[in-house]
Parts: C-alpha cells; structure tokens; sequence
C-alpha cells in the first residue's frame, strides 16, 4: 500500500502514513464515504425536485396585474375573469354595457368613464392580491 500524499510504501492496515503523517482511508471505510455521500446527495437532489415544483406550482398561478389591468381597460370585465374571478367580471360587463345603455339619457356620461375606472382599478388590485397569497401564504 502506498501514501496518497507522499507515494512511499506502508504497511496495510496504517491508520497514518508514518513518513509524512496523512491520515491514510481504507478502502473499506472509502466505500462507506462513497454510499454517505450518494445518499447526501440523492436527498439533496430530491429536496431541489421538490422545491422546484413548488415553484412551478406557484408560478403557475400567478397573475400580471398590468395585464389584468389592461384587458379591463379594452373591456371592463376581462381583467377580473383572467384574475379567475368570472362572476364579478361578467357582472361589471353587464353592468357596463347597461351603463352604456344610459349614455342615451345622459346618465351613463357619468356611471360609464367611473365604471371603466373601476374595472381597471379592480382587476389591477385583485390580481396583486393574488400573487401576494401565492407567494406568502399565512
């Protein structure tokens, strides 16, 4: 058997190389580094799998409020149902669309450019709160 450090020969068995004193590892308790280090890194490896996962779950589910807010502002209402919200975004399209209605009798002047506002505001707020859920759940 031979010294890793210094190459000179050693009697086997030697726990330290007696020339140059380096601490000399059997082949046997090689091997048992080997499998411990195998193992340290198959959970290291499985914990990223997992991790990474989770965050393709969340990036998954997350929402751009700029987005949002822009759909809202082509049509009031898109932005809440890509939000997920359908029912309050098919509510703000009916309602708008009776607002635009009103512009006839000069009511919708008003209600139609607060209602748009509304919408975008809305779908823009909603969508952060979304996100801000995802990332920090409580």
């Amino acid at each position: 058997m031979y010294c890793p450090n210094c190459g000179k020969e050693i009697p086997d068995g030697s726990k330290f190389c007696p020339y140059c004193g380096t601490k000399i590892i059997s082949s046997n308790s090689s091997k048992e580094i080997d499998i411990n280090e195998k193992e340290q890194k198959e959970k290291v490896y499985e914990e990223e799998v997992l991790r990474a996962r989770a965050s393709q779950k969340i990036q998954i589910g997350l929402k751009n409020p700029g987005l949002a807010a822009v759909l809202s502002a082509l049509w009031v209402g898109v932005g809440q149902i890509y939000n997920g919200q359908i029912g309050k975004g098919v509510l703000f399209i009916i309602l708008y669309g009776v607002s635009v209605l009103l512009i006839f009798v000069f009511v919708g002047w008003i209600t139609t450019p607060i209602l748009w506002l509304i919408g975008v505001f809305d779908a823009y707020r909603n969508a952060k709160k979304i996100n801000e859920n995802l990332l920090n759940p409580q």
